[in-house]
């Protein structure tokens, strides 16, 4: 029985531990920002520098969840540029659910509102960039918000899937997403391949997509100019298809054309701003970082503040 000590000691420290929980990160606003609690959300808002009204940005992460350090270096550095900006969190911060699962839309809406209402803001040109489950966020909230001026979905997904527990480590099989208190219909999870990772279960559901037709984002409704980017190389979920799918369904509707940026050698980390002093350097999903990321992060960012310059001047 001695042999069974050592395998039960391991069984204790992973239940304790739980190595696979990604850890909760709320990345302070420093002294150019300040912490805004609201009753349903939170986040470090970066005002411009400036009394003239200026258009304003709300970014949101993936499913790492809470105010990661990446998201809110993203936030510094659009504000930098001369914007407003809104770092925000929608789960598993302070106070918040834990699971992403059933997250309210309007949570996004409320969000949008408080930073349209800002002195020195113009709420006639408001935008969103997501990256990845934040992507996923920001062109549902675009189908239901017409009057968005602009959209960047970095690693993006065309339909609403299930959502995910990181206290343990699954897929859920309830909806990430609800809206007027009803769960938004999700495209089931596939059925996980080892020798493909993670990336399967995703390529599994989008094989019987023809089945659940109300899982798919209406892109349509949306009127915001938007800009997609992906990588060939995307290890979590296959963004380049569904960035391409989201193509096919704008133009199928008569939609607001959208832009596509395309790196065949990024994975998930595919966007992001410049590194600063003391930044360590970006990691998104499994595996060793794709070596295009860097590249594709640089173009990328010069190409997406050229987008939002052009996106708020028609406005």
């Amino acid at each position: 029985m001695l042999y069974l000590i050592p395998f039960l000691l391991l069984l204790a420290w992973l239940a304790i531990k739980r190595p696979w929980r990604m850890s909760i990160v709320v990345t302070d606003p420093g002294a150019n920002g300040r912490r805004i609690d609201s009753e349903d959300w939170f986040g470090n808002y970066y005002p411009a520098d400036t009394d003239d009204p200026r258009p304003g940005i709300l970014v949101v992460g993936g499913s790492e969840g809470g105010l990661h350090g990446q998201v809110d270096r993203d936030a510094r550095a659009f504000n930098r540029e001369g914007y407003a900006v809104l770092a925000m969190s929608f789960f598993r911060g302070p106070g918040q659910r834990e699971a992403l699962a059933l997250v309210p839309l309007e949570l996004f809406q409320h969000a949008l509102d408080w930073l349209g209402g800002q002195r020195g803001v113009d709420a006639t040109r408001l935008a969103v960039v997501g990256m990845s489950k934040g992507a996923e966020a920001a062109l549902l909230v675009a189908s239901h918000r017409p009057s968005l001026a602009a959209i960047i979905a970095a690693a993006p997904s065309s339909v609403v899937w299930p959502g995910f527990d990181w206290s343990r480590f699954r897929g859920l099989k309830q909806s990430s997403w609800s809206l007027d208190g009803e769960a938004l219909p999700a495209l089931p999870y596939g059925h996980f391949v080892r020798a493909k990772g993670v990336r399967s279960i995703y390529e599994g559901g989008l094989a019987d997509l023809s089945a659940y037709p109300n899982a798919v984002i209406p892109v349509e409704r949306s009127t915001a100019m938007t800009l997609l980017i992906c990588g060939g190389r995307d290890q979590v979920w296959p963004s380049c298809e569904m960035a391409e799918q989201i193509v096919v369904r704008r133009r199928e509707h008569d939609g607001t054309p959208v832009t596509v940026l395309s790196y065949p050698d990024a994975d998930h980390g595919v966007f992001g701003s410049p590194l600063e002093k003391g930044d360590k350097p970006r990691r998104f999903g499994f595996g060793r970082p794709a070596g295009g990321n860097p590249e594709a992060q640089a173009d990328s960012w010069q190409r997406s503040l050229a987008f939002l310059r052009e996106a708020f001047a028609r406005r």
